[in-house]
């Protein structure tokens, strides 16, 4: 189960109005995966021949040939995993991140495979988050901008 924010998610995480930057240089090919996200929607780039999973590669490696563009498809996803790997940052060089430390961020290995860099949201310590511990999407909305970030939180921290 993905957790869907409420109204004032900004202050409720804890988060500086970096949020609400607007989001540059997207590549067209993942488009579908930003609109999803405006849903509430967590999407990944699944081939259809060989049932592998990625992000943010929109065409499947494990094919002699390019599949045809019919064979790779943006589908819903879990939302949920696992932390591979995380830091702690202490120290930033952007001020619209110097009330926040220190914050975690991650690398989630999805349900379904792929790795996923993110930040990492709690109500506790950081340094509490271990390789291994189960997480899940947060979806963070910015009116503002007009986009949804996905965040991860540990399972069963966050309630709808």
């Amino acid at each position: 189960m993905t957790i869907e924010t409420r109204a004032g998610v900004q202050e409720e995480f804890g988060l500086g109005d970096w949020i609400h930057a607007p989001l540059e240089d997207l590549d067209p090919d993942q488009m579908l995966f930003w609109d999803g996200l405006k849903e509430h929607v967590f999407t990944l780039c699944h081939c259809t021949v060989c049932d592998a999973w990625y992000w943010p590669q929109t065409l499947c490696p494990n094919h002699g040939a390019i599949p045809e563009v019919g064979q790779m498809e943006w589908v819903p996803s879990s939302g949920r995993g696992t932390i591979f790997a995380r830091v702690i940052v202490h120290q930033v060089t952007d001020p619209a991140f110097a009330g926040e430390v220190p914050y975690g961020l991650i690398v989630v290995e999805l349900e379904e495979g792929p790795l996923f860099v993110c930040r990492m949201i709690t109500k506790g310590d950081p340094y509490d988050a271990a390789i291994g511990d189960p997480v899940e999407v947060v979806y963070c909305d910015s009116d503002r901008a007009g986009h949804t970030l996905p965040l991860f939180a540990p399972v069963g921290e966050w309630t709808r």
